[in-house]
Formats: C-alpha cells, sequence, structure tokens
C-alpha cells in the first residue's frame, strides 16, 4: 500500500494555487505515489487523474508558473514542493516484500510449518544452533566460526 502525505503546513503554503491547481496537485502526488512514479508523471496520464472542471492545460500552466510543477520532457516533476514528504519506490517497495514475507512465515505457521517462524516468537521454530549444525552439514565451516566469533563492534566483557 501506499499513501501520500501533506505536512500542516501545506494549505499555508499553498494558498497562491487556485482550487482547481490545489486539488490536481493533490491528485498528481496521489497517482504518482501509487504507481511508484517517484515524483515524475507522464504528461499523458494528467489528463487520467485530473478530476476538474477546469482546463487542465490552463491548471498545469499554473502549477509550473507557480514553481510547484517542472516540465521535464515526457514529464511532469511534481515534487518541486516538498519531495522529502513522499516515500520513494524502493522505500515502498521494501516495504512490499518485508510484508509479503511476514504474511508467508504466519500462514505457514497457521498450517504447522514452522521453517520460516523466528525462535524469539515461536517456541516451534528451528533454534539457531539447529541452523548452524545444518550449514556444517552441508560444508559451510565459516558458519560456525563467525558465530563464536565476537562481534568487532562491540566492546569486549
Amino acid at each position: 500500500m501506499s499513501w501520500t502525505k501533506f505536512g500542516d503546513e501545506y494549505p499555508a503554503e499553498a494558498s497562491d494555487l487556485t482550487d482547481a491547481e490545489w486539488r490536481t496537485h493533490g491528485e498528481a502526488l496521489m497517482w504518482s505515489n501509487f504507481h511508484l512514479l517517484d515524483l515524475r508523471i507522464p504528461k499523458k496520464h494528467v489528463k487520467r487523474f485530473a478530476e476538474t472542471d477546469q482546463d487542465i492545460d490552463v491548471v498545469v500552466a499554473g502549477l509550473v508558473a507557480k514553481k510547484w510543477w517542472r516540465d521535464d520532457g515526457d514529464k511532469w516533476y511534481v515534487g518541486l514542493v516538498h519531495p522529502e514528504w513522499q516515500r520513494d519506490s524502493v522505500e515502498v517497495l521494501a516495504d512490499r516484500a518485508k510484508a509479503a514475507a511476514r504474511s508467508k512465515r504466519h500462514r505457514r505457521h497457521k498450517a504447522g510449518d514452522h521453517s520460516l517462524c523466528v525462535p524469539d516468537t515461536c517456541e516451534d521454530a528451528p533454534s539457531r544452533r539447529d541452523a548452524l549444525r545444518d550449514a556444517l552439514a552441508n560444508g559451510h565451516r565459516d558458519v560456525w566460526r563467525a558465530s563464536r566469533d565476537p562481534d568487532p563492534t562491540r566492546p569486549d566483557p
């Protein structure tokens, strides 16, 4: 799931926009975030999401003139004002991958398969020692040594 963020100061900062510009900019941010476009919207998409009664070309020209949007050839860059409020597509995709792994682990746990369970949260999960034993059995000798060596970033007790 993606979402669009607007800071509390957004209405005051957008006070120079017309209602149609305000709405179109918000719709553009939502479209960009939903489609993981990283604030770069193909120009041909604008008419697909802009729900304004005004001429969309006039609205976009106003956003460009007021320095809310920038013309990047065949795309509009809509992140000139507070791009830091929006999440990058890489971050969204990473969160989706984590959620998918979490769901998979939960479904398998409910079905009685504990191979993906975490030892801290499931008493039936394979222990770290079992994982090390399996790694040794498969010829990964450096795993055992690495597991016994102290962490060089931690102070020696």
